[in-house]
C-alpha cells in the first residue's frame, strides 16, 4: 500500500473518530452561512462552512471577483510539538450552490488552494505537515431545465508534492510553500452520461483537511492562506488555455513527487 493510500486511511479514521465524539459531545462549531455572492456570468449561493474539529470561521467571508470566490483564511492551520498535541487534525468543510445568469454553460471549475508549512527540530519522516482536499461536484440542471443529478468526485493535486504529505527529513524548513490545485470538469461528467447540452446549475463541496504529527523534539505546522473557486464560462480558445495550464502543472506536481 502506498505513502498516499495510507495517508488518506487515516485522515479517513481521524475524520471518523472526530465525528463520532462530536456526536456524543455536542457539536464543536456552529456552522456559518455567508451572503450570496453575485459574479459577471455566476451567482454563488448557500455559501456554508463547518468545522467537525475546531471553531469557525476557518475559511472566513469570501470576496467574489469576475466568476471567481475568493477565501483568505486566517485561523485554518494544524500545529504540533511535543509541548502540544502530538496529532492536530483541523477539518474544515465548504458547500455552495453555483448557478449562471442567463443561461451561460458552466463548463468547469477551477479550485485552487495555497499556504506554507513548517518542519524543524530532532525526529524522522514520522514529522509530518500534510494537505488533503477531496471535492464533490453534482449537476443539478443543465439548459436551465432540472435532471436527474450527476454527480462525480476529485482530489486535489498539489505542488511541490503531488500528495500534499511533507515529513522532516524530506522537506525540513520554515515557512515552505504549498499550492494545490483541481479542474472539476463539468462539461465532461455531462458527456459521459450521454447529456447533450450545458450545466447551467451545480452543487460544489469539499472537505479540506490539514494534518500536523510530531515526535518528541520535533515541530510540525502547515496553514491555508488562501482559498478560491473560478467557474469557467469562456471562449473555447480560453478554456483550452486553461486545461493546458491545469496540465502543466499537475505534470510538475508529479515531477517532484517521484
Amino acid at each position: 500500500m502506498s505513502h498516499h493510500t495510507l495517508l488518506r486511511w487515516f485522515l479517513f479514521g481521524l475524520v471518523v473518530g472526530l465525528l463520532v465524539l462530536g456526536a456524543e459531545n455536542g457539536a464543536w462549531a456552529d456552522p456559518i452561512y455567508y451572503t450570496t455572492q453575485v459574479g459577471e456570468d455566476v451567482v454563488f449561493d448557500s455559501i456554508r462552512e463547518d468545522s467537525a474539529t475546531d471553531p469557525t470561521p476557518l475559511y472566513g467571508p469570501p470576496t467574489v471577483s469576475a466568476n471567481s470566490l475568493v477565501f483568505f483564511p486566517v485561523s485554518f492551520k494544524a500545529y504540533a510539538s511535543e509541548m502540544h498535541p502530538a496529532v492536530d487534525l483541523t477539518d474544515g468543510t465548504m458547500s455552495m450552490t453555483i448557478r449562471s445568469l442567463q443561461g451561460g454553460p458552466i463548463l468547469g471549475i477551477l479550485v485552487r488552494e495555497s499556504g506554507d508549512f513548517t518542519l524543524g527540530g530532532l525526529g524522522t519522516a514520522n514529522t509530518i505537515a500534510a494537505v488533503a482536499t477531496p471535492m464533490f461536484v453534482t449537476i443539478t440542471q443543465v439548459d436551465g431545465q432540472s435532471i436527474t443529478p450527476i454527480s462525480f468526485s476529485q482530489s486535489m493535486t498539489y505542488s511541490p508534492k503531488a500528495n500534499g504529505k511533507f515529513n522532516l527529513l524530506d522537506d525540513e524548513g520554515v515557512g515552505e510553500t504549498w499550492e494545490g490545485l483541481a479542474l472539476l470538469d463539468v462539461a465532461g461528467a455531462l458527456a459521459a452520461a450521454g447529456i447533450q447540452g450545458a450545466a447551467t446549475k451545480v452543487t460544489l463541496s469539499l472537505d479540506n483537511v490539514l494534518l500536523a504529527t510530531s515526535e518528541a523534539a520535533s515541530v510540525a505546522y502547515i496553514a491555508k492562506k488562501q482559498f478560491g473557486i473560478e467557474v469557467l464560462i469562456p471562449e473555447p480558445s480560453t478554456l483550452t488555455l486553461l486545461i493546458l495550464a491545469c496540465v502543466g502543472f499537475l505534470a510538475r506536481g508529479r515531477r517532484r513527487f517521484k
